[in-house]
């Protein structure tokens, strides 16, 4: 059985929350309960980041995070998408790259994706290689021209060696809001996200950011961010770090 009981939980709650927002509007009954919601929330994603902030925590060292991301649309509701993505130390020393392919099925509301990342990461002067393959489900709505989407991934990892089943599954919950303002006249809009990652039925990472996203036109996008993230070194340790990320998108 895969043991991915205990993600799915998160993920249930979180498109409850988004579900009751989107059933508060339908309804038009107290639109102040609604926006008054909406504020909230706006207001709690980042800080939920902070309140789980574990006591016990050592600083790494900040990083670099630069991912290009092409989509090439096949008709109105697939689109084969490729990605690679860089991180380095602050001397610009590469730490991480992976490429990644997916194919991603779009239907009313939800998003249906599956994909391969093959991924490096530095160990001593050498690499360490990879391989997982994903798949994503996304629910994804706008309310108040704000745009709400909620990502649920199994992260299944290939390896010759025998693995047990915990070892091979880990999940993650991305849960993002993208708010309906526009700096300086443009199409420049700030969002903020938080994501969840589970292994062995415990969170042992979370990742919170605040960013600007910046539309030029249909084809193309540039995300600038700022990461918090945490993650967990052993039972009773957590360790900090700063990322500064760019992400450029671009559509055929």
């Amino acid at each position: 059985m895969i043991p991915f009981i205990l993600p799915l939980k998160w993920f249930w709650i979180r498109t409850k929350f988004v579900v009751t927002l989107a059933s508060l509007y339908q309804k038009r009954s107290n639109m102040n309960l609604l926006l008054n919601t909406l504020k909230i929330y706006i207001v709690l994603l980042p800080l939920f980041f902070f309140i789980m902030f574990p006591r016990q925590s050592i600083s790494k060292e900040r990083q670099i995070w630069h991912t290009d991301t092409i989509s090439i649309p096949f008709g109105n509701s697939t689109t084969l998408i490729g990605q690679t993505e860089l991180r380095y130390k602050k001397n610009l020393k590469t730490l991480y790259k992976h490429y990644q392919g997916q194919l991603n099925l779009h239907i009313p509301y939800i998003d249906v994706a599956c994909g391969y990342r093959h991924i490096y990461c530095r160990k001593n002067q050498g690499w360490v290689v990879k391989y997982h393959s994903l798949l994503d489900i996304t629910f994804q709505f706008n309310l108040l021209q704000c745009s709400i989407s909620n990502r649920f991934r199994i992260i299944y990892r290939i390896s010759k060696t025998k693995l047990h089943k915990w070892d091979r599954y880990s999940y993650s919950n991305l849960l993002e809001l993208i708010m309906p303002i526009h700096f300086m006249g443009h199409n420049i809009k700030p969002y903020i996200s938080d994501e969840l990652f589970l292994k062995k039925q415990i969170i042992n990472q979370n990742r919170g950011i605040l960013g600007l996203r910046m539309t030029y036109h249909t084809r193309t996008q540039l995300d600038l961010y700022y990461m918090l993230r945490l993650f967990k070194i052993s039972h009773n340790t957590w360790g900090k770090q700063i990322i500064y990320g760019i992400s450029f998108s671009l559509r055929f």
